[in-house]
């Protein structure tokens, strides 16, 4: 199960750093841009879009102030783009991969069990998104350290 869990780590590495890049430097560069508006101007911004309210996932009232801006980033598209292009592509090649590289039946034809094939591609893949989660969170706590508002 090791060299099959080292494989697949070395399989997922350009896709994961590619992710991880793009998921730090959008939460530095989000966190940052919150700070160009100040929490005045921002309400008269969002006192026009009253109606759209039921449609935003923070309230308005806590949209407002700074920290509320702040928690809106995690529900931003490209965030949650970059989680669904890692699961997507680590999800694809578990099977489909597998089986159009022709490695699946020299697996199978090994004394591996299936359950520990899929057992593996299951832990990296799951590993891969707990990294990205982390590295939003510190990309975040990063930003807020060296912004000020």
């Amino acid at each position: 199960m090791k060299s099959m869990l080292s494989r697949y780590i070395l399989q997922g590495r350009t896709v994961f750093l590619s992710c991880a890049l793009a998921m730090f430097a959008f939460m530095l560069l989000r966190v940052w841009s919150i700070t160009l508006l100040g929490s005045e101007e921002f309400r008269e911004i969002i006192k026009h879009f009253k109606d759209f309210e039921k449609f935003s996932p923070v309230p308005f009232s806590q949209l407002i102030t700074y920290t509320g801006r702040v928690a809106r980033t995690f529900n931003e598209p490209i965030v949650l783009f970059v989680i669904l292009i890692w699961t997507i592509s680590r999800g694809s090649d578990t099977v489909a991969g597998q089986l159009n590289r022709g490695t699946m039946e020299m697996l199978l034809g090994n004394p591996v069990s299936r359950r520990s094939i899929y057992w593996s591609q299951f832990l990296v893949t799951t590993a891969g998104t707990l990294a990205l989660a982390s590295l939003a969170w510190l990309g975040m706590v990063v930003s807020v350290h060296l912004n000020t508002v």
